[in-house]
């Protein structure tokens, strides 16, 4: 493999190529012998089968800033319904202890858990942990926490369990428990999908293994098979070098400053690639798409001439089409690994983030490239909150 590469769209041989690498990485991590693409067990089966129909489950999430809690059942029909409309309070970011945490989130859920009788909850928690199982629940050990979260203890303990343990001291048994993270829960949002795509700020893929019963979460954004472009070694140096390198190359956090990078070796004046790292800060990839769409308002404080505006243009589109040419590759390479285990002539591909939502020509690109690395048509299906996916996980049976 190359070292680095020039900022240019990738060709269809390129694109093959990246795709096989990513199937050979995949096959090795799951005998034991993980190289960039690290996967984890999320002990969850892939929704195939109907769901328990007309139970109560409470779902909660506990990531970014805040805490959501409702309830949902499934009706007759399989479709989702909301018996209790999702509710947010604020995150409170530092406790004393675990039981304190602990005890915050009982506080929350204890309420909802014995009005509306739920004996099934499903659990998003978007920081590390490995999945367990343990006595008919899947709980979870916290293995990393962020810096904006501070609950001393935690690391090591099972999260899952601590919370099962709070309920019970308040009367309250559960069915069923399932801990899941934000990746896992985006899979479980459409029946029989092999995957679930997140692209915004950071990105991530879930995915079922050919020689694997659960969906396994990839750190796929450490994924190595794709060398740097010029512009994106800068924003590697900057950051935990030789680390993150697709993710480094593609999503909201980093787009902006590959385009900074490379309109200075473009030989653009400075300036503009310091109003773009100050726009992109506070913005992060909505820069890059408005400048490929010829919009210019969140350059105003500095003048741009017509070639100048052409060169930005042409630059952000090249690293808007890398960053979905290069996750088309990994999808494209997730639906050859499991071509067996589906049986459905679309395959459906749920799929989040700011990067994919909110800009039809990047969801366009992906969807196409995709289609033509596997010759197989592809829906992938929008989804705004994943949270869905926790009352389906813990509504399977």
């Amino acid at each position: 493999m190359k070292q680095y590469r020039q900022l240019k769209p990738f060709t269809h041989h390129q694109l093959l190529a990246i795709k096989a690498e990513f199937i050979r990485q995949s096959l090795t991590a799951a005998k034991g012998k993980p190289e960039s693409l690290a996967w984890f067990d999320s002990l969850i089966k892939p929704w195939q089968k109907n769901l328990v129909t007309r139970q109560p489950v409470l779902v909660m999430d506990f990531g970014g800033s805040y805490f959501r809690s409702g309830v949902a059942e499934v009706d007759d029909n399989q479709q989702l319904i909301w018996r209790r409309a999702l509710i947010s309070v604020k995150i409170v970011r530092e406790y004393t202890n675990v039981d304190t945490f602990v005890n915050w989130l009982a506080d929350k859920t204890a309420p909802l858990i014995k009005q509306l009788t739920a004996d099934r909850v499903g659990f998003v928690f978007s920081h590390a942990f490995d999945s367990k199982k343990s006595n008919g629940h899947i709980t979870g050990i916290i293995t990393y926490l962020s810096k904006a979260l501070v609950i001393p203890g935690l690391l090591g303990k099972d999260l899952g369990r601590f919370f099962l343990k709070a309920l019970q001291l308040r009367g309250l048994h559960l069915k069923k428990f399932v801990m899941l993270n934000d990746t896992v829960a985006l899979a479980l949002c459409a029946k029989n999908a092999p995957a679930g795509l997140v692209i915004g700020t950071g990105a991530n893929l879930c995915s079922l293994h050919p020689t694997l019963p659960h969906l396994r979460n990839l750190e796929a954004g450490h994924f190595n098979g794709v060398p740097h472009s010029f512009a994106s070694i800068y924003a590697d140096l900057m950051e935990n070098p030789t680390r993150a390198m697709m993710e480094k190359q593609s999503t909201g956090l980093y787009q902006y400053q590959n385009l900074a990078f490379a309109s200075l070796q473009a030989g653009l004046q400075p300036v503009i690639s310091q109003a773009i790292m100050q726009e992109g800060k506070e913005t992060a990839s909505l820069i890059v798409t408005k400048l490929s769409n010829r919009d210019f308002n969140l350059l105003k404080s500095i003048k741009l001439t017509s070639a100048e505006k052409n060169q930005l243009t042409k630059l952000s589109k090249i690293i808007l089409q890398n960053s979905y040419q290069m996750w088309a590759a990994a999808v494209a390479a997730v639906i050859e690994l499991n071509q067996t285990k589906i049986k459905e002539k679309i395959v459906s591909i749920p799929v989040t983030g700011g990067v994919i939502l909110n800009d039809p020509n990047y969801y366009a690109g992906l969807k196409s490239t995709i289609e033509a690395l596997t010759k197989r048509p592809v829906q992938l299906i929008k989804v705004a909150d994943p949270i869905k996916g926790a009352a389906v996980a813990a509504l399977m049976e």
